[in-house]
């Protein structure tokens, strides 16, 4: 028996029963939804934490003060490890009142070596200005703008309180949206040079100092290297292991919550099951009368395999662009990425290759699953017991 006509043989035995076909597509299609769109949120928030996390850079340690603070002399020690290319210090404070043309608003400010700001916020960029710092000038974090009216330009002067001292300072530029990381919440900062809190040429104290490697792959060498000089007088704080001990908890939940969501599938391919069977009792004649014309058993069993995988198909072709597009609305609707200071960041709509995979693959394999047993059983019938069956 040629295999197109086994297609047609199911196809035309799908649309004999068509409130069966559609119930049992039904129960396929919305498996196939829930767990596409599972996956959908769950990749997605995923690939926003770690963009996130590692907008830091994985190459990057903290080292934050205990005992005592830290001084050039510790930079110099720093420095000297094999795999540190620099270090930055920086200083962290919040709150501030930042206050320009009547308008004022709570705020953070971050101090920082001028040379070290592009290693300290990779990729930051101006929305009008440029991205650089003087000990006169300083740089506002694109909310903060908008929060103090939205008319803050570069070359304005903005008064900065903290303490009961309030300093003067230019604007040299306004940022882009930002976002969160380890070293502030940029969106909301005013990020001025170091020596605004330091005076220049005076002994210098650090309650930070980051350092940075050459290769993420060397962070563990580096780690390793610093708590033996330290021995346990500093804290390290280390991008690399944060991430990947986030990813593999967001991980961990993804296959639990999917796992859950492909219990609707298992319920479907038991539908199917059940359809099937319902199916092969019903062409009992049929088979026999095909069975006497000469098809092989092995062409009986196809028969109803084939059945089975255009239903999933048909199932999968439906249910794969409706589940990503509910996951999408869930994404971009549903709430599920408040910001530090409560406003919604945006998230990538994404599912990773290897989960769109699993969708296509377990409907698949559970169909067949399901499907074997009935079609078996059709293929083991004899044709002269199949032609007697009433």
């Amino acid at each position: 028996m040629r295999l197109s006509d086994q297609f047609k043989f199911a196809l035309r035995a799908l649309m004999g029963r068509k409130l069966r076909s559609g119930l049992t597509l039904l129960g396929i299609v919305v498996g196939v939804v829930l767990l596409v769109a599972v996956f959908v949120v769950a990749d997605s928030v995923t690939a926003s934490v770690e963009q996130t996390l590692l907008k830091g850079g994985a190459n990057q340690v903290y080292v934050i003060a205990g005992e005592r603070y830290l001084t050039d002399s510790d930079r110099s020690l720093l420095e000297s490890i094999p795999h540190v290319t620099a270090t930055i210090s920086y200083f962290y404070y919040e709150p501030v009142t930042v206050s320009f043309g009547g308008a004022s608003e709570t705020a953070a400010a971050v101090f920082v070596e001028p040379e070290g700001l592009l290693s300290l916020y990779p990729g930051l960029e101006a929305e009008e200005g440029v991205v650089e710092i003087t000990p006169s000038e300083c740089l506002v974090g694109g909310r903060l703008a908008e929060e103090l009216g939205g008319m803050v330009k570069s070359g304005d002067l903005i008064q900065v309180s903290a303490m009961g001292k309030t300093t003067s300072l230019r604007v040299a530029g306004v940022l882009k949206r930002y976002g969160f990381t380890f070293a502030g919440w940029v969106d909301m900062s005013v990020i001025a040079s170091i020596d605004v809190v330091q005076r220049q040429g005076a002994l210098k104290y650090y309650p930070y100092v980051l350092v940075i490697v050459d290769r993420p792959d060397n962070v563990e060498v580096v780690v390793d290297l610093i708590k033996d000089l330290y021995s346990g007088s500093v804290s390290l704080f280390v991008i690399k292991d944060i991430v990947r001990q986030i990813m593999n908890a967001m991980e961990s939940m993804t296959l639990i919550i999917g796992g859950v969501a492909a219990v609707t599938l298992v319920v479907a391919a038991v539908g199917l099951m059940n359809a099937m069977f319902t199916a092969v009792a019903e062409r009992t004649r049929i088979i026999g009368v095909l069975r006497a014309l000469g098809v092989k058993k092995r062409d009986v069993m196809f028969l109803f395999l084939i059945e089975a995988l255009a239903l999933t198909s048909i199932g999968l072709a439906i249910g794969l662009p409706l589940g990503l597009t509910i996951g999408a609305l869930l994404v971009s609707y549903g709430g599920f990425s408040p910001g530090p200071t409560g406003r919604v960041m945006e998230l990538p709509i994404t599912i990773e290759l290897s989960h769109l995979l699993l969708v296509i693959l377990v409907p698949l394999l559970l169909s067949l699953i399901g499907a074997l047993p009935p079609a078996y059983r059709a293929s083991s019938l004899e044709p002269a017991q199949a032609l007697r069956q009433e």
